[in-house]
């Protein structure tokens, strides 16, 4: 502001140059602007001082509009209008005798210093405005990378979802799958409880199975002999059917001896009835001694003893009744023979009767 009044000024003492007034109008003039001049200079020189320093780096901020260049004493009409002037000599004014207040060469100085003041702030404004382009262009660039970023940002943010997406499917999964495996780990204890039930009963039905197979070979084996018996009372009864022949002749002498035989064939059928008791009875022994030998397996390191003393009655049992059965195929042998020599004797005898007497 100071400089465009100091521009006043300069223009209004070119007009005064020009007029061609009075030489007491035109010395009240300048004296009035010169007065004005001054005190503007002493004022306007405390505003320009804090312009001085260089203003710091601002950031990245949004485009200004341009700012309009300030004009200077040579853009003004008035003053390019003016032809270039020398400088007066002091005291060449009329009527100011050589002691005019205003000293045009000073002003002159002041002028050049305000015109360098001026060209070095246009220099620094179009520093600045540079400084701007290269800033709005570089936060043009950032504004591009930032849209790029954004977008980039959006896909990874879109993946992400997806990714989350995909893994609460996953979760989803996982937990089925947990489900579905503590069922089959429950089926399969419960599998397991019931296999080893099966175990257990397995084991007894074999331990049943082995003493079943004890007993059956020896049913087998009485059944042989009782099978070799039944031969040999086959071939006998053959030999007695060729004996019969003799036997009728001797029929006579067999009556008489009959009922002493039916007394024998009684004692042969109780013997036989005590020796049924008696295979009873080494049968519960038998049974008694199998139940002990099992329960000396469970305990063998304690019942050796009793396991031997078993074994020994065990074997005495079965000798004796190997012996009762020995007896009782030769009672049933006798009992055969005695029952088919009755049936013969009381054949020849209803044939004697039948005979006419003579």
């Amino acid at each position: 502001m100071a400089v465009a009044r100091i521009l006043t000024l300069t223009v209004a003492a070119g007009f005064w140059l020009a007029l061609p007034a009075g030489a007491e109008a035109q010395g009240n003039l300048l004296k009035s602007l010169t007065d004005e001049a001054t005190k503007k200079s002493d004022t306007a020189a405390p505003e320009k001082a804090p312009a001085a320093p260089a203003a710091p780096a601002a950031p990245a901020t949004p485009a200004l509009p341009e700012k309009p260049a300030l004009p200077t004493a040579s853009d003004t009409p008035a003053a390019s209008a003016l032809p270039d002037k020398p400088a007066l000599p002091a005291g060449a004014l009329p009527g100011t005798d050589g002691k005019s207040p205003l000293d045009a060469s000073a002003l002159q100085d002041q002028l050049g210093q305000k015109d360098d003041l001026i060209g070095g702030l246009k220099d620094q404004l179009g520093q600045k405005d540079s400084m701007i382009g290269g800033l709005q262009e570089q936060l043009g660039q950032k504004d591009s990378l930032i849209g790029g970023l954004q977008d980039q940002l959006g896909q990874k943010d879109g993946l992400i979802g997806n990714l989350q997406e995909q893994l609460g499917q996953k979760d989803g999964l996982l937990g089925t799958l947990q489900s579905q495996l503590s069922e089959k780990d429950g089926l399969l204890g419960r599998m397991r409880g019931e296999l080893e039930k099966k175990d257990s009963l397995l084991g007894s039905l074999q331990a049943q199975m082995k003493e079943k197979g004890g007993l059956l070979d020896g049913l087998q084996e009485r059944l042989t002999a009782a099978t070799a018996s039944l031969d040999t009372l086959k071939s006998a009864i053959a030999n007695k059917d060729e004996l019969i022949g003799s036997l009728r002749a001797s029929l006579d002498q067999r009556t008489t001896s009959a009922e002493q035989t039916q007394a024998k064939l009684a004692e042969a059928e109780s013997r036989i009835a005590a020796l049924e008791v008696r295979q009873a009875e080494l049968e519960k022994a038998r049974t008694a001694a199998a139940k002990e030998l099992k329960t000396a397996q469970t305990a063998a390191a304690k019942a050796d003893t009793e396991l031997k003393n078993a074994l020994g009655r065990l074997s005495v049992m079965e000798a004796s009744l190997a012996a009762a059965e020995a007896d009782r195929s030769t009672l049933e042998m006798h009992r055969i023979v005695l029952g088919v020599l009755f049936i013969l004797a009381l054949v020849a005898l209803v044939v004697l009767r039948r005979r006419p007497t003579r």
